[in-house]
């Protein structure tokens, strides 16, 4: 995948689809595999909020 989008088959040039492990061509089935990515952990901290003046306060 030398370019950015989606990809397209290699065999008859179709946009291929995403699933959750691959690209997968609707018409003759050819799968590219996606390997696997470890989500980085959700952020626990200060909001952006947390450090402004409130009027009033």
């Amino acid at each position: 995948m030398d370019e950015f989008g989606q990809p397209r088959c290699p065999d008859d040039g179709i946009v291929m689809r995403d699933t959750s492990d691959a690209f997968v061509c609707p018409h003759c089935g050819y799968r590219i595999e996606i390997e696997a990515v470890d989500m980085p952990a959700e952020f626990d901290g200060p909001d952006i909020d947390d450090w402004r003046p409130r009027p009033g306060v």
